[in-house]
């Protein structure tokens, strides 16, 4: 064998004994699992990027088959939790138009032009009388067509035209009347929940703040809730007579509407009374609840415990609760209620308690809550068990709506904010709700509620000037040791702290009172 000869098969024999050793190093990276299999990090790295890739495909062969699907179908088909949409920017308000509409876009190069527009004006919330009462019968919440017109197949064509003829009137209010509307809820899923939430409901309980009963009423529900049953009613008198020929049985069916003003605890015995006037005025059915009620609060109000019922001032009991609620189940007039039992909605703003107050009827935790706002995520349907305390044999199912923003043109978003509609953890801006803050608390409400001493104005400034956001967030801040580096003060997190205790209600509170007082009560501590 030639010297070239030998030179290559020691060449082949090194590159065989290099691959070799490797196999045998990869191998012993590998340990025998207990079912025999080889396991180790190597090959879990190599199947969680198969499984990436994979991946990536499948969304990318959704969307391209998604063509003739909206934007906002996207997610429920998926199968993902339901997203709400509460603010969108420019981009995102147009590209969620294009795809309801079905349009298509094709990029165009050409000369960049600054295309500029007028800002509305943000109306004061505290002069209802700049707003006319044709913008006010225009601001009204999205309508379901009528089902009974059209196949299942094309009603969710028809549900997202209708919805986008909805969203084109609120742009209307906007440019044509020159008016800023706050963040309302703009998908159209989650306005599908309360639609299937008034249908299937005899009574419709709507859920509001007892510090602020009017922020989170909203009057529209209450028409459309009206509109709906008489939808129904004649949907069921058709229905029961194609199936009993020749009766002559007549249904009035009604829904009704009631308002329960939860986190009554909040409030003292004579802001109870005064809304309890004012709500006895107004023909509007109410009642006073309090999902978690502290033992000190029930001895305060037992000299009016004798009174406990609807329209009261009194903080009813989970036993009144039902008592009223199965109350209402006589003047329930539609057919087959052996089929379809008594069936109750609660719908409101999110973060209103409506969990809370389901978990208080079943002394037992049965939905999710939680701080953050909007935890209900798709409505869902309980049924509550015969309660020897009531006395009613008969069982009575809740329907509890996911929270809804719903539209109005007479607060601004730090109100909302502070209301606790607005996530506060995912607000960027943190000082106008701050400022916000600090016109209804001044310094030592805030000391007192925090435990610390808040900064004085100085010698030559006014002694009654309040302090500026930055001034409060600081102090906060260092008080808690909240600092970055080079010792620079947390302002967003102490904001975040400031603003969740006004959510709260525990330490901070900011009560309003009727229209009629025209004042509002700030308090520090228990009631």
């Amino acid at each position: 064998m030639n010297s070239r000869g030998l030179n290559r098969f020691s060449l082949t024999a090194h590159l065989s004994y290099t691959r070799r050793v490797a196999d045998m190093r990869a191998s012993a990276m590998f340990e025998m699992g207990k079912n025999g299999k080889k396991t180790g990090l190597g090959r879990a790295l190599m199947n969680n990027k198969r499984t990436v890739k994979n991946s990536r495909i499948r969304e990318f062969e959704r969307i391209q088959n998604a063509d003739d699907a909206n934007g906002l179908e996207i997610v429920h088909q998926k199968g993902t939790a339901l997203q709400s949409i509460i603010e969108t920017n420019d981009y995102d308000a147009f590209r969620d138009r294009a795809l309801m509409e079905g349009r298509s876009f094709s990029a165009v190069r050409g000369e960049a032009r600054l295309i500029t527009s007028d800002e509305p004006i943000s109306l004061n919330y505290t002069d209802p009388s700049q707003v006319n009462d044709r913008v006010m019968k225009l601001l009204r919440i999205p309508y379901r067509p009528n089902w009974r017109m059209v196949s299942p197949k094309e009603l969710p064509k028809v549900e997202e035209e209708a919805f986008l003829k909805w969203r084109s009137g609120m742009a209307a209010i906007e440019q044509t009347d020159n008016i800023e509307l706050t963040p309302f809820e703009k998908s159209i899923n989650v306005w599908r929940q309360l639609w299937h939430v008034v249908e299937k409901s005899d009574v419709i309980v709507q859920v509001v703040d007892a510090r602020n009963p009017l922020l989170y009423r909203c009057k529209d529900l209450e028409i459309y809730t009206k509109f709906t049953a008489k939808r129904l009613r004649e949907y069921y008198q058709q229905q029961y007579e194609e199936k009993n020929p020749g009766s002559g049985r007549t249904f009035d069916y009604q829904k009704q509407s009631m308002l329960l003003v939860n986190k009554a605890d909040l409030l003292t015995l004579e802001q109870r009374q005064a809304w309890a006037d004012w709500f006895n005025g107004q023909g509007i059915s109410f009642v006073f609840f309090a999902a978690t009620v502290e033992e000190s609060d029930e001895q305060a109000d037992a000299p009016m415990e004798a009174a406990v019922g609807p329209n009261t001032a009194a903080i009813v009991t989970r036993t009144d609760i039902i008592r009223i609620l199965h109350s209402r189940r006589g003047s329930v007039d539609r057919p087959w209620m052996d089929k379809y039992p008594y069936t109750v909605g609660l719908v409101g703003f999110p973060n209103v308690g409506k969990s809370s107050f389901i978990n208080s009827l079943f002394t037992r935790k049965r939905v999710a809550t939680g701080a953050t706002p909007g935890k209900t995520q798709r409505y869902q349907t309980l049924l509550l068990p015969v309660d020897a305390e009531t006395g009613d044999a008969d069982p009575m199912v809740l329907c509890d709506c996911p929270g809804l923003v719903f539209p109005t043109i007479s607060r601004t978003r730090e109100e909302m904010v502070l209301a606790g509609v607005i996530q506060i953890d995912r607000m960027r801006n943190y000082l106008t709700p701050t400022k916000l803050c600090l016109d209804w608390f001044d310094r030592e409400t805030l000391g007192k509620a925090f435990k610390m001493t808040f900064p004085k104005p100085g010698i030559d400034d006014d002694p009654d000037r309040k302090m500026t956001p930055h001034e409060a967030l600081e102090a906060l801040a260092r008080a808690r040791g909240f600092v970055h580096h080079a010792s620079v003060a947390d302002c967003g997190r102490a904001s975040r702290i400031l603003l969740k205790e006004v959510v709260n209600g525990i330490n901070l509170r900011h009560c309003h009172m009727p229209p009629d007082s025209g004042k509002v009560e700030v308090q520090v501590g228990a009631v």
